[in-house]
């Protein structure tokens, strides 16, 4: 049980560790990248295919992020399992 908590536990910090990266530094860089693509657009200094780009890139940034949510819920559950009281397990 031991092996499972310490397995789980590190599964959450880095899942943790991911997450801010992301929501920290990935995501607003990704953001400021497609308004400024669709800035430059307008303007007639990129095509229409690099604004798709740079939303590809968002939304791949964004599914990264919400995969290392489900990851940190995911070992927060078990965690949660292994420390219930043994009166409380089924």
């Amino acid at each position: 049980m031991l092996i499972q908590l310490n397995r789980a536990y590190q599964a959450l910090a880095s899942a943790h560790a991911e997450a801010l990266s992301v929501q920290k530094d990935l995501l607003p860089s990704a953001e400021q990248t497609l308004a400024d693509t669709n800035a430059g657009y307008e303007r007639g200094q990129y095509t229409q295919l690099a604004v798709l780009e740079s939303r590809e890139v968002l939304f791949e940034v964004r599914e990264a992020y919400l995969d290392a949510l489900q990851r940190y819920a995911s070992a927060q559950a078990t965690i949660e399992a292994l420390t219930r009281p043994a009166s409380l397990q089924q």
